[in-house]
């Protein structure tokens, strides 16, 4: 799991670049990733998701994995992940980015503004733009498009990005390295990460879903408690700069 997570934010660096770069490709595919992105952001929808960590490209076995749910909506997300440490929940509202973690029985609280970026929070990343070269190729697979992206410079150098031409979703998103070297004491020579989305559906817009209340409240005094089944969960305060 940790693997994967130090690795995922190598999809918004990708990303950008699929959007904003200025190369051709035998599909249009600026114009498709737009539309990947206006559907991540226009919509509420939940959808689940899976992350694949293999170490080595010559080996095509799995050593890591995340699998999880999500809801999303514009700049608000919950989602829920197990992993074999546990159960872990994440929820960014408009206030605040609590991390549920329920195996050590915490609940971090800092300001919305601070919460981590992920896959849907695909903005423009102006550093991107100075990476020279992008190369981009299309297959048509039915249904879906398929777009095999690569560009010289870092470590991850190639993305297979799989979507639906009807809805404009994701389905996979396969990263590939030429790094070599050791994770937290484990080899790795060129890894491969997969993310694969299933179960895609808009959603109606709830409140309750990105409400921090089903987690805390604020007592009397102002400060925060846990609530319910969290009544016992360790808080730690960073608007308060206090555990």
């Amino acid at each position: 799991m940790r693997k994967v997570k130090l690795y995922r934010g190598t999809l918004l660096v990708v990303f950008a670049l699929l959007i904003f770069s200025n190369h051709s490709a035998a599909q249009n595919y600026k114009e498709d990733m737009l539309k990947i992105r206006t559907s991540f952001k226009s919509n509420c929808h939940s959808f689940s998701i899976k992350y694949l960590y293999f170490p080595y490209d010559s080996v095509k076995k799995a050593t890591d994995s995340i699998t999880g749910t999500c809801i999303v909506d514009s700049n608000n997300w919950y989602y829920k992940i197990s992993t074999t440490a546990g159960l872990i929940e994440y929820l960014k509202n408009d206030r605040y980015y609590l991390s549920v973690n329920h195996a050590n029985k915490t609940i971090l609280i800092n300001k919305s503004s601070l919460a981590k970026r992920d896959l849907w929070d695909i903005k423009k990343v102006d550093s991107l733009l100075s990476i020279p070269t992008v190369k981009i190729s299309y297959a048509d697979k039915g249904s879906k498009g398929e777009y095999d992206v690569s560009f010289e410079g870092g470590s991850w150098n190639r993305m297979i990005l799989v979507f639906s031409k009807t809805q404009y979703t994701l389905n996979e998103i396969w990263l590939y390295s030429i790094a070599k070297g050791k994770i937290y004491g484990e080899s790795y020579n060129k890894p491969v990460i997969g993310i694969i989305y299933n179960s895609y559906n808009t959603v109606p817009k709830s409140k309750d879903d990105f409400n921090e209340g089903k987690y805390v409240q604020r007592n009397k005094n102002g400060n925060f408690e846990g609530v319910g089944a969290f009544r016992e969960f360790k808080l730690v305060d960073y608007l308060n700069k206090r555990t």
